[in-house]
């Protein structure tokens, strides 16, 4: 039988939930900035906003979001014969443009393969983004994205 991808849940997380993590983990070449109201926006500014007044957004909703997932993440053979699940948590930043950058594991499945796999099928979604606006303007963001691994039994 052919394992089942669940997606856990479809709804991504681009706005305050990934404050926890992104302020424990930020990269040395990335300033997080937690108000909207810290200033001037300019381009040559690397901060990745966690409050904003609209959050990123996947351009074809969230159902659309669950397919393009589900056609494209390969379940590991190696754990779908052992009968493994897992569920990894992907953040990444989508980027002014709608592209989407700094893809990391925000939450281990505890299966390395799962985890590669999960964030390959994330960099796949690279510029299918609206990006997040702080007043009316784009803005870097953190998202996070849960995807479950589920084996047939």
């Amino acid at each position: 039988m052919k394992p089942i991808l669940l997606l856990f849940s479809v709804i991504y997380f681009c706005n305050s939930q990934a404050l926890s993590f992104t302020q424990m983990h930020s990269d040395e070449d990335t300033t997080v900035s937690k108000k909207k109201d810290t200033g001037v926006i300019t381009s040559e500014m690397p901060i990745v906003f966690m409050d904003v007044d609209q959050p990123a957004q996947f351009k074809y909703g969230n159902d659309s979001l669950g397919q393009i997932l589900w056609q494209n993440v390969e379940y590991p053979d190696s754990l779908s014969e052992l009968g493994i699940s897992g569920k990894t948590i992907v953040q990444f930043i989508v980027e002014r443009d709608g592209t989407i950058s700094n893809v990391k594991i925000a939450k281990s499945s505890g299966q390395k393969l799962f985890d590669n796999e999960a964030q390959r099928v994330i960099k796949l979604l690279s510029g299918l983004f609206i990006p997040a606006q702080v007043n009316g303007r784009p803005v870097r963001s953190y998202c996070q994205l849960p995807i479950s691994f589920v084996a047939d039994e």
